[in-house]
Order: C-alpha cells, then structure tokens, then sequence
C-alpha cells in the first residue's frame, strides 16, 4: 500500500501548532504575573497619592491663613481645586481628587463640578460643568486659551448665554468668535462657532437669561493635552464612574479598592473640619483608576513578539528535521521492496522446476524416472 507523500507544509502545520499551543499558555501564565506585579505597584502608588492629598494638600486647603485671602466666597472655590491626570506612563491611569462641602446630614452641597466662572459686571457666578458634553467642554477650552497649543494663538471672544440663580448660573449656550492681530489690536475674524449646551428646564424656569463673558477656570488636567485631549478626559466615563462614587458617599470615612491584573481602583474618602465652610465639615475624595495590562504593553509586546518568533523558528526547524528523517525512511522502504522484488525474481526459476518434479512425484507418473 503506497502511502501519501509528505510536504514541509504537512510537518509545520502539526508541529506549529503545537508550539503555538505552548507559545499561548506560556504567554498568558506571564501576562497574568507581569499585571498582577504591576496591579500591586500601582496600589502602592495610589495609597502613596491618597495619604499625600489627605495629608499636605488637605492641610493646605482647608486652612484660611494658607490661601491668604478672608473672601468666604473666594475660599470656598478654592475648595474646588483638584487634580485630574491621564499619564498612560506612569500609573495610575486615572486620578481624581474631589473636594466637597457637605451638611450636617452628609449631603454635598458643593463640590468639584463648578470649574467654570463667568461674570456679568462685576458678579461672578458659577457653572456647574458635570453634565455638559465634550463639545461644549471643548469650546470652552477653546475659548479660554486653556492648553498648551492655543496659549500662542490669537485670544478669541467668548460670550456665554446664561440663567442665574443666586451666585450659580446655567449655561445656555458658547460662543466662540475668533479673532486676529491688526495694528496692535485684536479684531474679529468672521470666524464664529456657537455650541448648545445641555440644561434643565425645569430647573431654568422663570430664571433671568444674561450674556456674560469668561471669568476664571480651573480645568482639571495636564497643560501638554490637547483641548479635544482635555475635553474627551473631562466627559471620560471613568471619570463620571470615579465622580459618582466621590460626590455620592456612604460613610464619612471610608475606602474600598479592587486589585486585578487588569484593573486597580482605589477610593478614599476623608472627613476634615474647615473654619470657613457651612457646618464646618470637608469632604476630601480620592479615587484612581489604572490598568496594569495597559501599563505592562511595552513589556507584553516585544517579549510577545520575540518569543512567538522564537517558537516558529523552533518550529521551522523541528519541520525540516522531521522531514529528513521521513524522506530517509521512505528511501529505506524503497530500497527494501527493491531488493525484495530482486530475490524474488531470481528465485522463481528454480523453483519453478522443483515445483513441476514435485507435482510430477506427486502424481504418481513416470514411476522409471522417479528414482532420477
């Protein structure tokens, strides 16, 4: 029975896949330990973040002779400062500080979403920007000169269509008019960009509507981003996700985390007294989000890379050797059934006529020529 000719190709595609088999097992038992190491250095880091924050920053903060102003109104806003970062380097990924004043009860009465002034006169007024859309983020980076890549461009007008409540306001839409430099002055261009914002009705019934202009801001996030960048982080759902947890809290002093090779969170929430707040009471905030796979790629993908490499090389050669061995067999074969046909060939004739004289014995015949 002839049997099929074998091919390079029929030995590699066993022997590859086995070793991709072993590549894949080898692999993910090394992801796993690569991102729990790094899961639990990036906890460190956040607990390391969280005790700083609650320490030196809050210390700062929260007293009155620090800030050096006895403004009640100045130093609460500056009750919003806060730190926000995406560093896709250096873990962790996501960082949120949230600083909150709350009653008696617990309940936030202000907190970090107000990052936005506008002023109508010599009134400021604050704009609560949890809700707003990236869009209307973006703009308002725009506007404001806020990053790095349009501090060095022409300073734009930007009007705000504004309710007011009190010393809140809601915004109803941005515009932004660009301008350019003649003879000294800045002059508009033509260039006009108008951007709705999202609001309550409800909320905005029977409320005065103004035209205001850019105070202050306070944008939470490195200066080296983008206005997209900045604006895409500040309406990121990991940091609504973190902002929920802060501005919604279930005790006064507590902390959660979770720990995975895939994901670290850290929550930390404080309660400080501060002499220049309602009812006294600070709720100071501290979440962070990292990915430990995410971090670990620059070490995933190349030692990924040079092993997979590595195990079809093997495989490439393990393929050939096994072919030689199989070719010389099947010319040892071929050589054995040569050999075999060639005695059997040379031994037909004479027994041939063994056979003939033995059926002739057998039969009986030419009894005088039995004895020859």
């Amino acid at each position: 029975m002839k049997t099929k000719r074998k091919t390079f190709g029929s030995f590699f595609v066993r022997v590859g896949t086995g070793f991709l088999a072993f590549w894949l097992v080898l692999m993910g038992a090394f992801t796993l330990l690569l991102g729990q190491q790094r899961a639990q250095l990036m906890l460190s880091e956040m607990e390391n973040r969280a005790d700083f924050f609650d320490g030196n920053f809050g210390k700062y903060l929260l007293d009155s002779k620090e800030l050096g102003t006895d403004d009640t109104a100045q130093l609460r806003r500056a009750l919003r400062w806060q730190s926000f970062r995406i560093d896709s380097k250096d873990p962790p990924n996501v960082q949120i500080v949230e600083t909150a004043i709350t009653d008696k009860n617990g309940d936030v009465l202000q907190s970090n979403r107000w990052w936005l002034t506008v002023r109508d006169g010599d009134t400021d007024y604050d704009v609560d920007m949890g809700d707003q859309p990236q869009k209307v983020c973006e703009a308002v980076l725009v506007g404001s000169a806020m990053t790095e890549e349009l501090r060095s461009a022409p300073f734009p007008e930007m009007p705000f269509e504004a309710w007011v409540d009190g010393d809140q306001a809601y915004l109803k839409s941005v515009t932004v008019c660009q301008t350019k430099e003649v003879n000294g002055s800045w002059e508009p261009t033509g260039e006009v960009n108008t951007v709705e914002c999202v609001y309550d009705e409800s909320k905005v019934k029977n409320l005065p509507l103004k035209t205001m202009r850019w105070a202050s801001l306070r944008c939470p996030g490195p200066s080296d981003l983008t206005a997209k960048q900045l604006a895409a982080s500040l309406t990121s759902p990991a940091r609504l996700a973190l902002r929920e947890w802060a501005e919604n809290p279930s005790g006064a002093n507590s902390s959660e985390e979770i720990v995975r090779p895939w994901l670290v969170r850290q929550y930390q929430r404080t309660m400080k007294y501060c002499d220049y707040v309602d009812g006294g009471n600070v709720m100071m905030s501290f979440a962070a989000e990292g990915y430990p796979l995410k971090a670990c790629l620059p070490i995933l993908v190349p030692a990924g890379a040079m092993s997979f490499t590595l195990a079809m090389l093997c495989a490439v050669i393990l393929s050939f050797a096994l072919l030689r061995v199989w070719r010389r067999q099947e010319r040892v074969e071929q050589v054995r059934r040569e050999t075999t046909a060639a005695l059997a060939h040379e031994l037909k004739t004479p027994l041939s006529v063994l056979s003939a004289a033995a059926e002739l014995l057998g039969d009986n015949r030419a009894p005088e020529k039995q004895a020859h």
